[in-house]
């Protein structure tokens, strides 16, 4: 029987669960009710030849009914069954598309208009619509008279185009379901799979099975950090090449990047994944291809960002750094310098420029699927980096797509968002994370989750029958990967895998519950109150009594002049040693010396202090230091904080202080000329409210 989309998705989704309620059905399917009711009114008739039948109970819910042999056997037809709907253009042209894209022999009209039940008339507009398609990627559609339709242009081109396609209309949950297929996944999830079987088949099923294994066991630091999507995208890309060997299609030689690769750091892993697929599928992979998967990975993302990700070489580092700066610039120049002292921000930004401007050129196209929510989530950032976009344009001459403006915007949005925060008042948020059993599926979730929000969380984990009342008023929201019979408490429902857009949904309820007052926390909290408060005066009285000017020669280099201020700082040679090598790494990534305000803030976070601290510096002739990297700045601050549990407050302190600089031109003068009691006046009145602020919050 040839079942309805609609209904076949029901039946679907009805087939991965035991038992389910006809609300959360229509959740799942995305119709209402009475829809999903009507649906199965007269569906027994049907399922009576593969001996399954619908059953409900008051209160429970629905379920099929069956043997596991008859249930499989519904299932298997289910899957086999191709919708795809013939009046449906824009559904009939993708089809069409990936007909050209999976065989490139030459086909005539007739094929394609008996396969789409649809006219040949009917299908050379189609051809004539999808031909834009293909343009950017230079490959064309030649129509050859008496043999057919074919797709013509270079390998190169052919992949990516068929890489892109696959991105742009198969979900990355595809991947998962043929890692984990015994996963029970969502409505949307199968559809998905579905999708790429019946619809989307550009790739070959056992050889993705097959590329996927072999991914599942590279021990590749550097490919395990990729993002879910640049792993997905890895893969895909790794497969296409695999079935073109198979085939006897080798891309082009291309000799510059073949020398580039030479000594690329990822060159490494390129050769363990080709390593891997020679031995699998018994292949020779050219040194062409082996060059491109190097390429590839150039151009994907990570997880996070660490220190040794912004080690590019000194002179390849020094350009992007001075790009960096000029993007903060050219995005907004009052908030240039608060945004470039933002190592995580300046950090990501640098990270993120590197494989962008190889995809860009190379010609490999930028794919952003949450462009849509960062123009909604940042509107005003968006527009602005607009702006940023096409300066970037004439400085590099590259052509910077929206979906790239929307990886901008989420660099700024964040930046400013934690500038935000950093004067807020927060509490931590306790979350309750639900999955069938309360275990398994679950602890990898709750690692994402951490992982994402750090210590702005706790998660304590439960199974859907321990939503007891006392557990519901002790988490401030649900996450939850099944559906709960619950009407009362706050649920975010999410996929097992928490992609990014579902993360963000969640930091929206996090951001709003831990500014709201900490109903959950004790109210005798009194104690912990006191001991925040004695700790920071403490902290203050410490900042102002080791607080000193230190002199130097105007002609000292930058390097020396941090081994001299850091061995007069510390407390011996080796914490010394430490200050120094933290002040370097921190300049790195992103020079700390501000030109317009003559001055260099140099601050770190680091071991070699037990509190926060600091100190300014002038050359004994209170005129501008000569040596060229301090471009001619009179002065010297350095700010220093502990890696300890307070991270937060000290850094909130010694911003007080930073943010005080560059808003009172007294207070900077008096830091210029050496005025030592009076810049200690200074500080003690900045901490003074700083302090006051403070106190008003708890």
């Amino acid at each position: 029987m040839n079942f309805t989309p609609r209904l076949r998705q029901i039946l679907l989704v009805m087939l991965n669960e035991e038992l389910i309620s006809v609300k959360s059905l229509s959740e799942q399917v995305g119709i209402s009710k009475r829809t999903i009711q009507r649906e199965l009114e007269y569906i027994d008739h049907y399922l009576k030849k593969y001996n399954v039948r619908i059953r409900s109970k008051a209160g429970r819910g629905i379920w099929l009914e069956g043997t596991e042999e008859h249930r499989d056997h519904l299932y298997r037809e289910l899957k086999d069954q191709n919708l795809m709907d013939s009046t449906n253009r824009e559904e009939r042209r993708k089809r069409l598309a990936v007909e050209l894209i999976k065989d490139q022999e030459p086909k005539k009209l007739y094929y394609f208009s008996n396969a789409f039940k649809v006219s040949e008339t009917t299908i050379s507009r189609d051809l004539e619509k999808i031909e834009s398609w293909f343009a950017p990627y230079h490959l064309r559609i030649e129509k050859k008279p008496g043999i057919g339709v074919v797709l013509q242009g270079s390998e190169k081109n052919y992949r990516t185009a068929a890489h892109d396609f696959i991105i742009h209309n198969v979900d990355s949950s595809v991947i998962k379901y043929i890692f984990e297929e015994d996963e029970k996944f969502n409505a949307s999830a199968i559809e998905n799979y579905e999708e790429i079987k019946n619809i989307f088949k550009i790739l070959d099923d056992s050889v993705l099975k097959r590329v996927c294994l072999c991914f599942s066991s590279f021990r590749d630091i550097q490919v395990n950090r990729l993002t879910q999507e640049s792993y997905y995208e890895l893969i895909i890309h790794v497969t296409i090449i695999v079935e073109r060997v198979i085939k006897g299609e080798i891309i082009e030689h291309n000799e510059k990047l073949m020398n580039e690769i030479r000594k690329d750091k990822n060159l490494k892993a390129a050769l363990e994944i080709v390593n891997a697929l020679e031995e699998e599928f018994e292949i020779e992979i050219p040194d062409n291809e082996l060059a491109y998967i190097c390429l590839h990975l150039n151009c994907t993302k990570l997880q996070s960002v660490e220190m040794t990700d912004c080690d590019f070489g000194e002179e390849e580092q020094q350009k992007l750094l001075e790009l960096v700066h000029e993007i903060i610039v050219a995005y907004d120049e009052v908030l240039s310098n608060t945004l470039k002292t933002d190592e995580e921000f300046v950090r990501g930004l640098l990270v993120h420029l590197k494989p962008t401007l190889v995809r860009m050129r190379n010609s490999f196209p930028i794919i952003n699927p949450h462009l849509e929510e960062i123009k909604e989530i940042y509107p005003d950032i968006y527009k602005r980096c607009k702006y940023v976009g096409k300066f970037l344009e004439a400085r590099t001459g590259y052509k910077f797509p929206e979906a790239e403006i929307g990886f901008l915007a989420a660099h700024f949005g964040a930046a400013i968002v934690r500038q935000e925060r950093a004067k807020e008042k927060k509490r931590k948020v306790r979350i309750g994370l639900v999955c069938a059993s309360g275990i398994g599926i679950s602890r990898l979730m709750s690692s994402r989750l951490e992982k994402y929000f750090h210590s702005r969380i706790c998660v304590n984990t439960y199974g859907k029958d321990d939503l007891t009342p006392f557990v519901k008023s002790n988490n401030d929201f649900f996450v939850s990967s099944t559906s709960l019979e619950d009407d009362e408490s706050e649920v975010v429902y999410v996929n097992p895998l928490l992609p990014e857009n579902e993360l963000r949904i969640i930091e929206t309820k996090v951001s709003k519950f831990e500014l709201l007052a900490g109903t959950l926390e004790s109210d005798n909290d009194f104690n912990r109150q006191l001991e925040k408060i004695n700790y920071l005066s403490a902290k203050i009285r410490f900042v102002l009594k080791e607080y000193r000017c230190i002199e130097v020669d105007k002609e000292i280099g930058f390097r020396p002049l941090i081994h001299y201020l850091t061995g007069q700082i510390a407390d011996n040679q080796v914490f010394a040693e430490i200050i120094e090598h933290d002040i370097l790494k921190r300049e790195e990534i992103a020079t700390q010396v501000i030109p317009q305000f003559e001055i260099g803030l140099f601050h770190a976070r680091t071991k070699g202090v037990n509190s926060p601290c600091i100190y300014t510096c002038v050359n004994r002739e209170k005129t501008a230091f000569v040596y060229p990297y301090l471009q001619n700045m009179r002065a010297v601050i350095m700010m220093l904080v502990p890696y300890d549990e307070n991270a937060e407050d000290n850094s909130r302190m010694l911003s007080s202080i930073s943010e005080a600089l560059f808003q009172d031109e007294e207070f900077l003068e008096a830091v210029k000329t050496e005025e030592q009691e009076m810049v200690r006046s200074y500080l003690s009145d900045i901490l003074k409210e700083y302090f006051q602020c403070y106190l008003n919050e708890l």
